[in-house]
């Protein structure tokens, strides 16, 4: 992937002419294209594109016709993202073939522009009044490609930001960053400008994108998209009651900070009406409005919506999200292992408790009906699901366990590396892992808070340590209409009054419901009523609980 934007080059000469060299023939090639199968379609842009960028042609006629591919480009684009995105880590060869070809065509589609970007500056016959546009549209590609790589776990090569700034630098020294630039396509009857393409782009870095799911960071992608216009170009510091504001060294090739730079071409962002905006629909989730009628999204909800919000008013407004502790530098080896059920077997010494597979015979369902109506639980036999039994797969599990390098530490979290390329699992935000640290004397559970891997294909994983020495169990479901559930692997965390940590049982995905009552294996005079749902991860999910008495009741 590391050379997947590089591919193309405003000064390499291509192998061959485009398919068309006006907006005419690029209009009659396209109505031809649409005949094609979705993905011959993405090949022939790419192709065509890249083709374009190497031929010579009039810059008018070039602006032209990348207007009219700029469409087709979106819409193979947006169908292209559901081939990698949110998926574990390393990709697939499919995933990553599917994200090369987009970011190439990103590429491709805002190094035209920037083509044109430079004809207007030099200016070039038939660009009169098209620098705004041509900027714009150059940064909204630029700011497409890094969603894309932000969706897929990685970061932007290096070179991006330079060409950025540069973009953004053009319009500024000639006054037209603030100039209205009509964009139907990405946002309807709202005008555009160059600085809120170049917001949008700053905004997106900020959002730490690659530790949200796929749907919550889409809702960013919109939001940014919508506010990116809130921020303001000052010549000096907004005064300190306002909101921390970004800094840009428009030479560089880094993104907006939130501390000064020695540049003399440092950029201050005020981020103060953001600020307002944030905050106001804060309050208004917080009154009972709904996410669609502040104009969040027609599939955004509550409370994630709110917790959303808040999260992007720190990155955003408040100079950062804060860490409960500050990470130290570290080193050694920690052992990782991915998963619910592996992390299961490690944790309960390599035993667990048998889950029959076969389906339970109309007798044995008839007897298990009985117990429950006459002794409330059913009787353990030797056959009876919760019988000690070896873990099947005993092999499978043993080879999950993976030896990661350690980069730093905090009480509450760690941060891993090892080559993407070295045989082990794949891994994804939000999911369940079992670690176990040089000064560590068990393993203990966290969640994978992001993956990421970075131009040198090195795999690096931020691990939310769970605080309390985990308990493995198995449970499974209680009561008459579920006397065929199967037992599943469970974990138990203590409370932890000094970090106002619950008690809290740890489920695979779906075993959740409020009220509903389990039944801890292999004792199953032990009853448990889950409470709340504290967290969902994207194979299991953390609950409270309360302990259900003999008598039915709460204990």
């Amino acid at each position: 992937m590391s050379s997947a934007t590089s591919r193309i080059d405003n000064g390499r000469a291509a192998s061959a002419a485009p398919a068309f060299s006006s907006p005419a023939t690029c209009g009659t090639w396209l109505d031809a294209l649409v005949r094609n199968h979705p993905k011959n379609r993405l090949v022939e842009l790419e192709r065509q594109i890249e083709r374009l960028n190497g031929h010579r042609l009039a810059a008018a006629e070039r602006f032209a016709i990348l207007e009219l591919l700029r469409a087709p480009v979106h819409s193979a684009l947006t169908d292209n993202r559901r081939e990698f995105v949110d998926r574990p880590l390393p990709l697939k060869p499919a995933e990553q073939a599917a994200l090369d070809a987009s970011l190439v065509t990103w590429c491709g589609l805002a190094d035209g522009y920037l083509r044109c970007v430079d004809a207007c500056r030099g200016r070039e016959t038939g660009t009169e009044g098209q620098l705004a546009v041509t900027v714009q549209r150059a940064l909204t590609a630029l700011a497409e490609l890094q969603l894309d790589c932000y969706r897929s776990g990685r970061n932007v090569t290096a070179g991006h930001w330079r060409k950025v700034h540069r973009a953004y630098a053009a319009a500024e020294t000639a006054g037209v960053a603030q100039e209205p630039v009509a964009d139907a396509l990405r946002r309807g009857r709202s005008p555009a400008t160059p600085f809120g393409a170049w917001s949008e782009a700053l905004l997106l870095h900020l959002a730490s994108m690659q530790e949200l799911p796929a749907r919550q960071a889409g809702w960013v992608a919109h939001w940014v998209r919508r506010w990116s216009s809130k921020l303001e170009l000052r010549s000096e510091l907004p005064p300190p009651s306002r909101s921390a504001p970004l800094f840009v060294d428009i030479e560089s090739d880094h993104p907006a900070g939130y501390r000064a730079t020695p540049s003399s071409v440092q950029r201050i962002v005020d981020t103060s009406q953001l600020k307002r905006s944030l905050k106001k629909r804060i309050l208004a989730l917080e009154n009972g409005q709904s996410p669609a009628e502040l104009g969040l999204g027609e599939d955004c909800v509550q409370p994630h919506a709110r917790d959303l919000l808040v999260q992007m008013y720190f990155r955003w407004c408040k100079g950062g999200a804060a860490r409960r502790h500050e990470r130290r530098g570290a080193a050694g080896t920690c052992v990782v292992i991915g998963g619910l059920e592996a992390a299961h077997f490690h944790i309960s010494g390599g035993m667990a408790l048998g889950r029959p597979d076969r389906t339970l015979s109309d007798e044995e369902i008839r007897r298990q009906r009985e117990e429950m109506a006459v002794f409330g639980r059913i009787l353990a036999t030797p056959a009876t699901p919760g019988a000690h039994l070896p873990l099947q797969d005993t092999n499978k599990h043993r080879e999950t366990m993976e030896f990661w390098r350690l980069v730093d530490q905090s009480p509450s979290g760690l941060q891993l590396v090892r080559r993407a390329d070295q045989p082990g699992q794949r891994f994804v935000g939000r999911q369940l892992v079992a670690v176990r640290a040089p000064d560590m004397k068990v393993l203990h559970l966290g969640t994978v808070r992001r993956a990421t891997i970075d131009t040198d294909d090195a795999l690096h994983a931020g691990v939310r340590i769970l605080a309390g020495e985990p308990m493995a169990v198995m449970v499974r479901g209680t009561g008459l209409n579920e006397i065929r559930s199967k037992a599943v692997p469970a974990f138990f965390l203590p409370e932890i009054p000094s970090l106002a940590e619950p008690s809290t049982i740890i489920l695979p995905c779906g075993w959740f419901k409020r009220e509903r009552v389990l039944e801890v294996l292999p004792s199953q005079d032990r009853k448990i009523r889950l409470t709340g749902l504290v967290e969902r991860g994207s194979d299991h999910e953390r609950a409270t609980y309360e302990t259900v008495s003999a008598a039915g009741g709460s204990a």
